[in-house]
């Protein structure tokens, strides 16, 4: 349930309902679920020292998200072969002492593997 009073859920036919007081509507303004795996820029990006990588699941999966340097050394792990839960999801990694340069980060849900580069500015 939400603030606003309503129940919203997610019907087979791709549909959200509002419920109220038993009153049932199609919400239009309610963002569909992702039918494939999402994986949406950094931001900010360039940034000094944290940034947020936000991606959206179309369903429950074993999930991993890693950060490389241009290289392609593993860098940090931020997570590790974890069952995400449908839905989006914003992970900050925060780059500490590392240095200035280009990082790539990779997630890998499901079948699918993604990538997209950030820049670090100190």
């Amino acid at each position: 349930k939400s603030s606003n009073g309503y129940i919203y859920a997610y019907s087979s036919t791709n549909y959200f309902l509002r419920t109220q007081n038993n009153f049932t509507s199609i919400d239009e303004d309610v963002p569909e679920i992702a039918n494939r795996v999402i994986l949406h820029p950094n931001y900010p990006n360039p940034f000094n020292p944290a940034t947020v990588i936000s991606f959206e699941l179309p369903e429950s999966a074993q999930t991993t998200l890693e950060v490389y340097d241009i290289q392609g050394r593993l860098v940090e792990s931020l997570i590790s072969n974890r069952l995400m839960q449908q839905g989006t999801h914003q992970i900050e990694w925060n780059s500490g002492n590392r240095a200035s340069g280009l990082y790539v980060y990779r997630l890998a849900s499901g079948n699918e593997i993604l990538s997209g580069k950030m820049t670090l500015v100190k």
